[in-house]
C-alpha cells in the first residue's frame, strides 16, 4: 500500500492506495490550533491512528483478498521553494518548510520508511 500526505499548516490530507484503488482518505483541519507544536501533535495522533489501522497485525488491519498489505511506500508533497508575486510571504514559507520537516520526521520515525518527496 501507498500512503500519500499533502502537508499544510491549515489542512493536511491523507490518502492510502492499494492495488490502484483508493482505500482510505481523510484530512485534518489544523486552523484551530495556535502554533506549529499543537499542529504537530494533531498530525502525530493521526499518524498513530493510521499506523494502528494499517501496520499492526490486529483485527483493524486492512485486509485485501484475504491477506494483509502494510504501507510500504510514503509520498509527501514538497512545500513550495520559490516566491510568486502575490503568493506566500517568506515567513509563511519558512513555517511550512519547518512543519513539513517535522511531519516528515514523524512519518519516518513511526513507519520506519523514508518518505519520497514529490512536486505539487
Amino acid at each position: 500500500m501507498v500512503l500519500g500526505i499533502d502537508i499544510s499548516t491549515s489542512i493536511t490530507g491523507f490518502a492510502i492506495v492499494a492495488d490502484k484503488q483508493l482505500v482510505y482518505y481523510d484530512s485534518i483541519d489544523l486552523r484551530k490550533f495556535k502554533d506549529v507544536f499543537d499542529k504537530t501533535i494533531a498530525i502525530k495522533e493521526k499518524l498513530l491512528d493510521l499506523y494502528e489501522m494499517y501496520q499492526c497485525d490486529n483485527e483493524n488491519t486492512m485486509r485485501i483478498g484475504g491477506s494483509s498489505y502494510p504501507i510500504e511506500h510514503i509520498y509527501i508533497e514538497q512545500p513550495f521553494t520559490f516566491f510568486n508575486s502575490g503568493g506566500s510571504s517568506a515567513k509563511t514559507m519558512a513555517t511550512l518548510q519547518k512543519f513539513n520537516g517535522i511531519v516528515s520526521w514523524n512519518v519516518f520515525e513511526l513507519f520506519e520508511i523514508k518518505p519520497k518527496f514529490i512536486g505539487a
